[in-house]
């Protein structure tokens, strides 16, 4: 049984209409009819505020309206600011290609490298659609296409297309590729896909991975952990062990493990020394890729932003990096820069606003054989002779260079003596052209032409001694 005294609909319904009539009678959300007993005859200024607040929220509206349009006009992907840009890719559209699998479903883009149906593309994306593969080209015909040769370092496949004739890209080779050039990708559509700006410049982005944390001690590098499917475990790393030494080199911290391992390569092989327990180990360890060993932590968060990565976005020997947000499928198309150049192909998205582009310097060399349906890539023992005589040949222009700074230091050393040492010449050796005239006329043999001087002549005068 409830307590009168704690439950009175009535007095609560009482208080609560009065407080409702308190706050919202100003507002004029309450009109006549509403409440009858409490509300006395405010008809007048009740509609008067209702208008005021739908003027109010209407213009709210109409504001927010407007800056909606004008972010969409003056948005960096608007189609004002991309339509201003076409004109960049008209050159560029005949040498690009978009592949297709047998649904009819773009995988990525291609770039046109040989007129007679060769077209360079990103190797991952294409190689899943097997027979089905199909090229289409920017006036909507679409041929057969197969793959002929891939290069796994870069993920670049050479594929032959069913059609003769075509325009091959012109790669630009001297480009600035400065941080902040601005970029642009193209496809097959007169506007651009989007553009933005180069984030660094080509660097490498496969540095060689133990996979193993670490803590400085004054032995060296202590294991701290080893991290699960990484090349410290495949080589018999355990936590405890202490890497003395790399490749020969020592290894007094953890900082200088760390920059020694960069300097290799992904599937370079190392030789590396260990104690465990006091005992001196040597091992090989086939260094890995620190994206296989590590997931990314920021998959989760790009999943709920609906953000597609490509699967194979790292690793790559050399590679720029720009900020244009390119679906995988978008991938594999020219980069351009405002000259209207091509300075590099677009081969993945690696983050939500980072995507990697192979320059142009990079993919030109393995472009001599497309003709042959195949990737140039030269032997290593031709590379290794090639670095050992640029090297020989930088050390002969230092040398040369060293010789000429000391030359020129020297000679610009003597004319500063010369300027400070030299003594003005004397009244009496200021001679008229008539003396030096007859100082000319004497004989090459050293004879006297004058054999009888006179006596009392100051020329046979002998001077007196120095004191």
């Amino acid at each position: 049984m409830r307590n009168n005294r704690m439950y009175r609909p009535s007095h609560w319904k009482s208080a609560a209409s009065g407080l409702i009539w308190t706050l919202c009678s100003p507002l004029g959300l309450i009109t006549k009819g509403d409440d009858a007993p409490l509300q006395a005859d405010h008809s007048a200024p009740a509609t008067s505020s209702i208008n005021e607040w739908r003027s109010f929220r209407e213009d709210e509206l109409r504001q927010l309206e407007r800056r909606r349009a004008d972010a969409k006009t003056f948005s960096k992907f608007s189609d004002d600011t991309l339509n201003s840009l076409a004109p960049l890719a008209t050159r560029i559209r005949p040498s690009t290609v978009a592949f297709l699998d047998g649904k009819d479903r773009r995988l990525c883009y291609g770039i046109i490298v040989d007129p007679g149906g060769h077209v360079l593309t990103k190797a991952s994306e294409v190689a899943a659609a097997g027979d089905t593969l199909q090229c289409r080209f920017i006036g909507g015909i679409t041929v057969s296409a197969a793959v002929t040769d891939m290069f796994q370092p870069y993920d670049l496949a050479l594929v032959k297309v069913n059609a003769t004739g075509l325009r091959a890209v012109d790669w630009e080779l001297g480009a600035n590729e400065g941080p902040g050039t601005i970029v642009l990708a193209t496809g097959l559509d007169e506007v651009p896909l989007s553009f933005g700006v180069l984030s660094v410049h080509a660097r490498r982005m496969n540095p060689g991975f133990i996979g193993v944390s670490l803590v400085t001690s004054p032995n060296g590098a202590i294991v701290r952990g080893v991290l699960p499917q990484s090349a410290a475990v495949a080589a018999g790393i355990e936590p405890g062990d202490i890497i003395s030494e790399v490749e020969g080199q020592p290894i007094p911290d953890a900082e200088t493990l760390i920059n020694t391992i960069k300097k290799f390569s992904i599937g370079d092989e190392v030789r590396i020394k260990i104690n465990r327990s006091g005992t001196e180990l040597e091992t090989l360890v086939l260094l890995g890729s620190r994206f296989a060993a590590i997931p990314d932590a920021n998959q989760e968060m790009l999943e709920r932003m609906e953000v597609k990565l490509s699967a194979n976005r790292i690793d790559y020997p050399s590679a720029l990096e720009h900020d244009l947000p390119l679906d995988p499928s978008e991938c594999g198309g020219p980069l351009v820069n405002l000259e209207g150049q091509v300075i590099g192909m677009n081969i993945a998205r690696a983050g939500r606003i980072r995507s990697l582009a192979i320059s142009s310097a990079d993919i030109a060399p393995l472009l001599n054989t497309t003709a042959e349906g195949r990737f140039s890539i030269p032997d290593s023992e031709a590379l290794i002779k090639q670095l050992a005589a640029a090297k020989q040949a930088v050390e002969h222009a230092q040398s040369t260079l060293t010789n000429a700074i000391t030359t020129a230091a020297n000679l610009e050393r003597a004319l500063e003596n010369v300027k400070k040492y030299r003594l003005p010449r004397r009244e009496e050796e200021e001679e008229s052209p008539e003396t030096n005239s007859s100082e000319a006329a004497i004989p090459q043999d050293g004879s006297n032409p004058n054999p009888n001087p006179d006596p009392g002549s100051s020329e046979n005068e002998v001077p007196p001694p120095l004191p």
